[in-house]
């Protein structure tokens, strides 16, 4: 019974890991288009759109990142850290930059494990 349950959350996270890469090969190789924005992310409970995470509030944003696991966040925070550098305008930039920020303090709260990548991050943002 249990394995059964560990299996069915490998798979979520499976599922979760695919869609948030694919995302993520969006952003980087393309500008986003409107069709883009309405891409869903679905891990449980937790549905996020693409457009939540960069045009939502900091507070929106908490209120959907908190329940992701780890993994799942990291990729939010590489799609974030992504869009960041292709910022368009000055307030667009400080919103993304205050979203990664959150998301680098909470995962250094949650994993207690050093990340290179995260502390690249970290110094492309000062």
């Amino acid at each position: 019974m249990i394995r059964s349950k560990s299996d069915f959350l490998e798979r979520d996270i499976e599922k979760l890991t695919l869609l948030l890469r694919k995302l993520f090969e969006k952003v980087v190789k393309t500008p986003l288009a409107i069709d883009d924005l309405q891409q869903t992310i679905v891990f449980n409970d937790v549905t996020i759109t693409l457009e939540e995470l960069l045009k939502g509030t900091l507070e929106e944003f908490k209120n959907k990142v908190n329940p992701l696991p780890v993994v799942p966040k990291e990729f939010v925070l590489k799609i974030l850290h992504q869009c960041y550098h292709n910022k368009t305008s000055i307030a667009e930039a400080v919103d993304l930059k205050e979203k990664i920020q959150y998301l680098l303090t909470a995962l250094d709260e949650e994993t207690k494990v050093f990340s290179l990548e995260r502390s690249k991050i970290k110094e492309n943002l000062n």
